[in-house]
C-alpha cells in the first residue's frame, strides 16, 4: 500500500529524531510529510519506531493509506527548488480498467475533527 505521513511536533530534537525514523521507510516530499510504499508488517513497524519518538501529549501524527487506484490520481504540479522522489517519479499499480477506490466503500467527509485513542 501507499502511505502518507505527516506530523507536526514543536520540539525540535523529536521533530529530527522523527525525520529520521520516517527517512528509514519512505521519501521526505515537504518537511513534515513522507510517503512510502509498504507491506503491513512493515507499516506496522513504522508505527511503533514512530511511537518510540513522539510525545502524545504534544505532538501530533498522521497516516493516509492510498489504494494504486487512488495514490495513481495524486497530483504533484511543483515540487520546488530541490528534485525529490515522490510519486512523481514512482509507477503505482492499478488494476486494469478501474477508475475506482477498492479500499473504501464509504466516504466521510472531514467536516470534524476526530480524536483516535490507541
Amino acid at each position: 500500500m501507499f502511505y502518507v505521513i505527516s506530523y507536526d511536533i514543536p520540539d525540535d530534537r523529536r521533530r529530527s529524531q522523527l525525520a529520521k525514523v520516517l527517512k528509514g521507510f519512505g521519501t521526505r516530499v515537504q518537511y513534515s510529510v513522507f510517503e512510502a510504499h509498504l507491506n503491513r508488517r512493515q507499516y506496522e513497524e513504522l508505527k511503533r519506531a514512530v511511537d518510540r519518538v513522539i510525545d502524545l501529549a504534544e505532538d501530533s501524527e498522521r497516516y493516509y493509506t492510498l489504494c494504486g487506484n487512488c495514490a495513481g490520481r495524486v497530483e504533484v504540479p511543483a515540487v520546488g527548488s530541490e528534485p525529490r522522489l515522490g510519486l512523481h517519479n514512482a509507477t503505482i499499480p492499478t488494476a486494469a480498467g478501474s477508475n475506482q477506490c477498492n479500499a473504501f466503500t464509504r466516504l466521510y467527509p472531514l467536516t470534524q475533527p476526530r480524536l483516535y485513542l490507541r
